[in-house]
């Protein structure tokens, strides 16, 4: 079984950045990935805002085909509800 186009296209738009300023800081800093998400299902933030948020796993990955990196000591990183 391989992911279908449809799917790929799926997950690839859910994790885009679409904010107009691309530097911008996040107005939006939660403790945990669940408090994210519960904010995004009270319709506090949008899929594709730009959120802060600690997360556990000591690597992330930036971008498409890009290596693995540690996770900063402060274990905060910018990304979106889809990301």
């Amino acid at each position: 079984m391989s992911p279908s186009q449809d799917i790929v296209m799926g997950i690839f738009y859910l994790t885009c950045d679409f904010s107009p300023v691309p530097d911008l800081k996040p107005k939006h800093r939660f403790g945990t990935l669940v408090e994210a998400l519960m904010a995004y299902e009270l319709g506090k933030v949008g899929i594709h805002e730009k959120i802060e948020v600690r997360i556990t796993q000591g690597q992330t990955v930036e971008v498409h085909k890009g290596m693995p990196r540690d996770v900063p000591r402060s274990r905060a990183v910018v990304t979106t509800v889809g990301g």
